[in-house]
């Protein structure tokens, strides 16, 4: 008998800058908005209605870099050529890869 639940559906992300997130999702991840209002947009990078919740409130601050909370988000990738494309895409877009140096070669 399984307890948890069979995957991760979506990830809600709250964005003090909503409109430049949608973009960044749009053009580093290549997500598609499936819906979008004032303050929050559902956004695919496959067959599912929805990976991410991108959304805003009035009261969003900053929060401070040691506040406990969710670190990061791995995505999963096909094979070490996908992972090529998507850094060489990135590179040319001037998105560094964050928090090692990548050798596409290797």
């Amino acid at each position: 008998m399984t307890i948890g639940p069979g995957y991760i559906s979506h990830v809600g992300i709250r964005a003090r800058n909503y409109e430049a997130m949608l973009v960044w999702y749009e053009q580093v991840m290549g997500a598609e908005i499936r819906h979008q209002n004032d303050f929050l947009a559902f956004m695919t990078f496959d067959d599912e209605h929805h990976r991410m919740v991108i959304f805003t409130v009035p009261d969003t601050v900053e929060r401070p870099p040691t506040a406990n909370g969710i670190d990061h988000i791995g995505y999963g990738v096909r094979d070490h050529g996908h992972l090529v494309e998507i850094y060489e895409r990135l590179r040319d877009m001037g998105v560094p890869p964050f928090g090692y140096d990548f050798d596409p070669k290797n």
